[in-house]
This record gives C-alpha cells, sequence and structure tokens, in this order.
C-alpha cells in the first residue's frame, strides 16, 4: 500500500501528540482539493480551445515584443502548459468519487479555522504582535 500525503500527515500528527480534529481536518482539507483539482479539471477539458487560444496569443505577444529573439523558448513553453493542460483535464473525473478522504463529511464545527498553533503564539510575542489577533 502506498501512503497518501495526508496519510502521512496524520501519521505525523499522531507521531506529535496533536488533538484527534487534526486527523478530521487533514481528511476534510484532503477532500476539499482532491474536489477543486477535479473542478479544474472539469473547466479545463470544457474550456480546451479558449485556453489554446489564449495561450497562442500570449506566445504571440510575448514573440513580437522580444522580436522572436526567444521563440524556441516560448515554443518549448507552450508545448509544456499543453502537457500540464493535458494532465489536469484528466482529473476532471477525481473527484466525484469518495476520493482519497474516503466518506468524509463536512460539518460546519470542524470545517471552522483551526486556533493558531503555540508555536506561532510564541513567534507572535517574540516579534512584538498581537497573539491573539
Amino acid at each position: 500500500m502506498t501512503a497518501t500525503v495526508t496519510d502521512k500527515l496524520i501519521a505525523k500528527a499522531k507521531e506529535l501528540g496533536l488533538p484527534p480534529k487534526t486527523e478530521d481536518f487533514l481528511r476534510q482539507a484532503d477532500k476539499a482539493v482532491t474536489e477543486a483539482v477535479a473542478k479544474a479539471g472539469s473547466y479545463t477539458d470544457q474550456n480546451r480551445e479558449k485556453i489554446s487560444s489564449a495561450l497562442d496569443k500570449a506566445g504571440k505577444a510575448v514573440d513580437e515584443r522580444t522580436q522572436g529573439k526567444y521563440a524556441d523558448k516560448i515554443a518549448k513553453a507552450r508545448v509544456q502548459a499543453e502537457k500540464g493542460l493535458d494532465k489536469l483535464a484528466e482529473q476532471k473525473s477525481a473527484g466525484t468519487s469518495t476520493g482519497s478522504a474516503g466518506d468524509v463529511t463536512l460539518d460546519p464545527e470542524a470545517t471552522a479555522v483551526p486556533p493558531k498553533p503555540t508555536w506561532a503564539t510564541v513567534d507572535d510575542e517574540v516579534r512584538g504582535t498581537d497573539p491573539q489577533a
């Protein structure tokens, strides 16, 4: 079994003795990221022509302003951007299933912003800022 980033973070949180809500927060964050990636992938897939057109327009504008001096670099960047878009578009269905977060339900109380960690409060006190702000 390959451990996901979330699983590694949860293991580290347990190792550090962080409260159990930390695991819930990490799983909810993982689910939110998975859903965001799926939405971005879906948007990319649906708007591929518009994105390609924008890349062409940007490439031409940069090429004109640099008088063709960086045409090869612009072409390489365009190819890499297209590869990235292809990869993102493949993720369009990643968030439609349970994702890597499993069957986690978001409850409003658990999704509230967690309090500042102790180390942040100490650091703020050292700098002279209000740690409760």
